[in-house]
């Protein structure tokens, strides 16, 4: 397992905008948004997190309002140009957020601080911070590669195992490498200094969809014999052990020769068939 001092990542340039709606921003480290940008905020975050509402719906929009603007923001992942869209460079990092629209359990303080605790036990997390809200949990992960497709797969690999691991959902916009993501504070930080730790480096792989049995519901009275029973009964074990006809080359070698057997060829060439994603009917 490939890893990384921790002391490489704080120095790890991000990039840094006075508000979210700021078209371009400058470079800073992570080491300065932590210890001086964070610290910095915390009259702004107090703030945010004494706004009240009349139920949890008004408070939300009430808060996502202040924090549009009144905090500045980063992004975690790469570092851009004029615009957001446009990338220069991309940074070993992904950001993950974990929120209580989507975990209504983080909503009591007590259980948020024990899932913070237990994220930042894990050997590839740098740091894991309360939210700019106060009721969700950011976690900071070193990556090796940082292609797009690549990124995507580390973000699929982490919602399945921090689903199986905590029963907790990540944001889905976590899966942008421009994401932009508000300064916090939190009174007390978990990060992990002067000591190394891993990579994540887990992909999502597709699972194999699941294939049903086919049922074959041919009948052709009792004169299935000799070859014809034999294709019959080969066909349709080869289909319920997971043969496709994905392959066209492959596909029109199978017609041509189930061709010879008639009715009943057409009629498992045509069952054969529905086990493909171009299958019209």
């Amino acid at each position: 397992m490939k890893k990384i001092n921790t002391n490489e990542i704080a120095d790890m340039n991000v990039g840094l905008y006075r508000y979210v709606d700021c078209k371009s921003g400058v470079a800073t480290t992570i080491r300065r948004i932590f210890t001086n940008y964070m610290p910095a905020c915390k009259d702004v975050i107090d703030e945010l997190r004494s706004i009240s509402g009349i139920d949890e719906d008004d408070k939300h929009k009430k808060q996502q309002a202040f924090k549009l603007a009144n905090l500045p923001a980063a992004t975690f992942s790469c570092l851009c140009g004029y615009g957001k869209a446009n990338i220069v460079s991309r940074i070993n990092l992904i950001v993950l957020d974990i929120d209580p629209g989507e975990n209504e359990k983080l909503r009591d303080a007590e259980v948020l601080n024990n899932y913070k605790r237990e994220i930042f036990k894990l050997p590839y997390v740098y740091a894991v911070l309360k939210s700019a809200s106060g009721k969700g949990i950011f976690a900071v992960i070193p990556i090796e590669n940082t292609d797009d497709e690549t990124f995507l797969g580390y973000f699929k690999a982490l919602e399945q195992e921090f689903i199986e691991r905590f029963g907790l959902r990540l944001d889905s916009a976590c899966k942008n490498v421009n994401r932009l993501r508000y300064i916090t504070y939190d009174e007390e930080p978990l990060i992990k200094k002067n000591t190394e730790i891993e990579y994540y480096d887990k992909l999502w792989i597709e699972p194999e969809p699941e294939r049903k049995p086919v049922e074959i519901n041919f009948h052709s009275g009792d004169d299935l014999i000799n070859d014809s029973k034999f294709v019959y009964q080969t066909v349709t074990a080869l289909l319920n052990a997971g043969l496709t006809a994905d392959d066209y080359k492959k596909w029109l070698v199978q017609g041509f020769m189930l061709a010879a057997f008639g009715e009943m060829g057409r009629y498992l060439f045509d069952t054969l068939s529905m086990n493909s994603g171009n299958y019209s009917g």
